[in-house]
């Protein structure tokens, strides 16, 4: 370029544009199609990050591993993340040999039709020392069903990948869950809230009311043979008179809504009792 830019060619602007350009953040396509060229091979040759952007972008991925940019912090240790998995192990064992701690003392289940005098119940036995009654965990009515439609879907979804692994000529290893998987999974979720209700107490008894367990018994009985059962049996027109006062009182509109009339609640709160 003459003798003021000594060792400098007209062809060194192009490599100087499409630096700029690169260390601006736009795309090689971008710079590629700036500069006319049809490979971006090409284009990759002449575009050279500037060392301020490469210095913001490492001072990035420090801020990231600091503490998302507390520069008061301090880069993890790769080990630290191994020692992590390894406390999370011991904790995942001892959550095990606690859910079997309270599996030893004896389950026991209140059940009964909707107002039945369930709640009652729930109160005095865990006003007991030796007993620790809570409510409700909904395991039978909610929490089973949810399991039982994500296993469906799950071994869906894999017995789809298996046959397609079959028509390569490859065996499927896609894993299936089946109903005693389904059984354990609900068996440790409920020992999870015994945990949690009863965690290192002296009770002998763990008792859990729910009022739709009682048209779920065998469910129950699958997951925990050696539960016992307290099923309240209330004179249904007794029932039906609390249930509606109840839901008179906890929300009035929404009850006269649905049933305008004590007679007209009364036919559809008895169909709970075929």
């Amino acid at each position: 370029m003459g003798e003021s830019l000594p060792g400098v060619r007209i062809h060194d602007l192009r490599h100087s544009y499409a630096s700029t350009l690169a260390s601006s953040g736009y795309s090689l396509p971008m710079v590629g199609a700036l500069l006319g060229h049809t490979q971006a091979a090409t284009t990759a040759r002449y575009a050279y990050p500037f060392d301020e952007p490469l210095r913001e972008a490492a001072e990035r991925v420090e801020e990231v591993v600091t503490m998302n940019g507390d520069k008061g912090g301090e880069v993890i240790d790769l080990h630290s993340g191994r020692k992590y998995r390894i406390r999370h192990m011991n904790h995942y064992r001892e959550t095990q040999k606690a859910i079997e701690k309270v599996f030893e003392k004896q389950i026991f289940f209140v059940v009964g039709m909707m107002k039945s005098g369930t709640t009652w119940v729930q109160f005095l036995l865990d006003a007991h020392p030796e007993i620790c009654c809570k409510g409700e965990g909904h395991f039978t009515d909610i929490l089973f069903l949810m399991l039982a439609k994500t296993f469906k879907h799950y071994n869906s979804q894999s017995s789809g990948r298996n046959r397609l692994f079959e028509k390569s000529g490859l065996k499927g290893n896609c894993p299936i869950y089946t109903g005693e998987h389904q059984r354990y999974m609900l068996a440790t979720a409920m020992g999870l809230v015994f945990v949690q209700w009863a965690g290192d107490s002296d009770v002998k008894c763990i008792g859990e009311k729910t009022p739709e367990h009682g048209r779920a018994l065998d469910i129950l009985d699958a997951v925990i043979p050696t539960a016992k059962y307290i099923h309240i049996i209330r004179d249904g027109r007794d029932a039906a008179v609390s249930a509606w006062s109840f839901n008179i009182h906890s929300n009035r509109e929404k009850q006269l809504k649905m049933f305008p009339n004590f007679n007209i609640f009364v036919e559809d709160f008895a169909k709970q009792w075929n």
